[in-house]
């Protein structure tokens, strides 16, 4: 470590955080750094991603560097002078932070301690500067911690205390550089005299002899963002044009943005109150509010909408994708003949229809004491099944881009089927540190059963149902299944006849993402004796393409090689393992 750690002063009660938990502004949002939104969705991890720790112009006597990620108590982003030898004139070391292309900067607040110890006043000091600046070097009203002319005492721009991680009030700066219309902003310190800065002080009680410097323990940066999104939506599921029934999917096969897609939505008939959503909002997969563009833009995503909670006849929907910002985009209205037919209960109360149930059992919502019942013969003692059309079982692998078919049975413990019931959805995905989302829910025939559709192309994920006797109240039964999609991918060869000695060039790509950031492993291999033989490893692109160039050496007379592409189960990718077709090379 360049410097000695100050000991946290008091517990780690982070729950109480000055950060303040509701959105941002209009047409802004909120991007935090170090130990800011610490303990909330917003910053798990005290990420400092979001800013660049810049030290090319430092010539050896500054440097930039964070521990935030990685110290539990008092961890900072650092700008400080090193090397104890004089610094020249704009020799700097620096934090940056960039917006997406199209935004500006409305406002950032900094939890930080900054100090510049040096000689001399005036124009004939020597001490470095430590401020906050726009594009270009402008300068930002208040963001002059230290101009170079005067010292500045460790511990009066902001202070050393740690307590909840340094994020107090007392450490607290407040810019506002929206008037300058800047997409970035920067922390630096640096020299900004002729004659030189130190770099070390015996001066004043700065930590270990650094002249000069700043600990940044959290940063919230507010973004303007007043583009919509972008959105297209298929003419699939609930819009095909024929009459609907049942549960329904809306397929949006695009939703993009320079922030990110937040959420996407269906609303009917004009109301405020969306029928179906999707909310990534604090997914860190698809949402991490630690980057300058939060939120990832989307492809393929359903969003369920059960039509048995509006009356038959005609309804107009449209969807709506939002960005990090708030931002939204409406889709085209359409207009949908909702047809589920007289023989489905009217509603969630009606107990004594012509299709309630008799016998042992039936009153058993009346005997509990339930205000207002979840189906017809809702009871605390129901059973809840679910299999997969494919196999009739509660787990199916399923090769990419199949529409496979859930079928449950909700009933009491006699067998009874519980009719007209809402019986709740939501998913999983399978890679690490997923949040689940709530889907909606589907609703049960006569007969207790209800039947739902899901897309492969969302990849593998785990699928809960959930039932509640009354309606708003406590979930009495869960039941799961897995739905595992095989990695989709392919592979090409050329040129597919060659001469021993000679090269050919396999390539290929991963059809389906998110491709984790660092790329993904995929094994080419060859049919030997009847068996699969890996012979490399390649990683593929942040896009999902691979190519690997092989040169045949030792093959003798003429040879027909069968060649595939498998991708092995990884958790940061939402697929289990699969390969490509098989591809043929003849060697001679």
């Amino acid at each position: 470590a360049l410097r000695m750690k100050r000991s946290v002063l008091s517990s780690l009660v982070l729950a109480l955080l000055l950060i303040p938990a509701a959105a941002a502004e209009a047409n802004t949002y909120d991007v935090y750094s170090c130990w800011a939104g610490y303990g909330t969705f917003r910053n798990p991890n005290a990420s400092s991603a979001a800013w660049v720790k810049d030290s090319a112009s430092a010539g050896g006597h500054f440097t930039a560097h964070d521990d935030c990620g990685t110290n539990s108590t008092s961890g900072a982003m650092t700008v400080i002078s090193i090397s104890g030898y004089s610094s020249a004139l704009n020799e700097f070391s620096r934090l940056l932070f960039t917006a997406p292309t199209g935004s500006t900067i409305a406002q950032v607040q900094l939890w930080r301690n900054a100090w510049s110890y040096g000689t001399g006043s005036g124009a004939g000091s020597q001490r470095n500067f430590v401020r906050v600046m726009g594009s270009g070097g402008a300068s930002i009203a208040g963001g002059g911690d230290a101009d170079g002319t005067v010292d500045v005492g460790y511990g009066t721009r902001g202070t050393p205390n740690t307590a909840e991680h340094g994020i107090l009030a007392s450490n607290s700066l407040v810019l506002n550089p929206s008037s300058l219309g800047t997409n970035l902003v920067e922390y630096r310190v640096g020299c900004g005299w002729s004659a030189g800065c130190p770099t070390s002080s015996t001066s004043g009680p700065a930590p270990d002899y650094f002249a000069s410097g700043t600990d940044v323990f959290g940063a919230k940066v507010s973004i303007q963002d007043s583009i919509a999104p972008t959105l297209t939506v298929a003419e699939t599921g609930l819009f095909n044009g024929a009459a609907q029934t049942g549960v329904r999917q809306v397929l949006v096969t695009h939703a993009a943005d320079v922030s990110g897609i937040k959420k996407l939505a269906i609303f009917g008939d004009g109301a405020q109150t969306p029928s179906g959503v999707v909310d990534f909002e604090q997914d860190i997969n698809r949402c991490e509010w630690s980057k300058p563009a939060p939120c990832l833009n989307v492809d393929e995503v359903e969003i369920p909408l059960d039509t048995r909670q509006v009356s038959d006849g005609e309804h107009t929907f449209v969807v709506k994708a939002f960005d990090a910002a708030g931002n939204e985009k409406v889709s085209t209205t359409r207009t949908v003949l909702i047809k589920n037919g007289s023989d489905i209960p009217v509603g969630p109360n009606d107990s004594t229809g012509p299709h309630a149930p008799s016998g042992p059992g039936a009153n058993e919502s009346s005997a509990a004491g339930l205000e207002s019942p979840n189906g017809v013969g809702a009871t605390d003692r129901a059973k809840l099944s679910v299999v997969f059309d494919q196999n009739k079982k509660s787990a199916v692998s399923a090769k990419f881009g199949r529409i496979i078919r859930v079928r449950g049975e909700l009933t009491n413990d006699r067998g009874t089927p519980i009719s007209d019931a809402q019986v709740g959805y939501s998913a999983l995905a399978t890679r690490p540190g997923s949040r689940r989302q709530d889907l909606g829910s589907l609703r049960t025939d006569r007969n207790g059963e209800f039947m739902l559709t899901v897309a492969t192309k969302l990849g593998s994920r785990q699928l809960r149902f959930a039932y509640s006797p009354r309606l708003g109240g406590p979930v009495a039964v869960t039941t799961d299944a897995r739905l595992d999609v095989l990695a989709p991918l392919s592979l090409k060869v050329g040129p597919k006849r060659v001469r021993n000695k000679h090269r050919v060039t396999f390539s290929g790509k991963l059809a389906a993402g998110p491709i984790p950031r660092k790329g993904k492993l995929v094994n080419l291999q060859v049919l030997v004796d009847g068996r699969w033989h890996t012979f490399a490893t390649v990683r593929s692109s942040k896009s999902g393409k691979f190519r690997y160039g092989y040169r045949f050496k030792r093959t003798y007379g003429h040879v027909t090689y069968r060649f595939r592409a498998l991708s092995r189960y990884e958790a940061a990718y939402p697929f289990v393992a699969g390969h490509s077709k098989t591809v043929r090379v003849r060697v001679n």
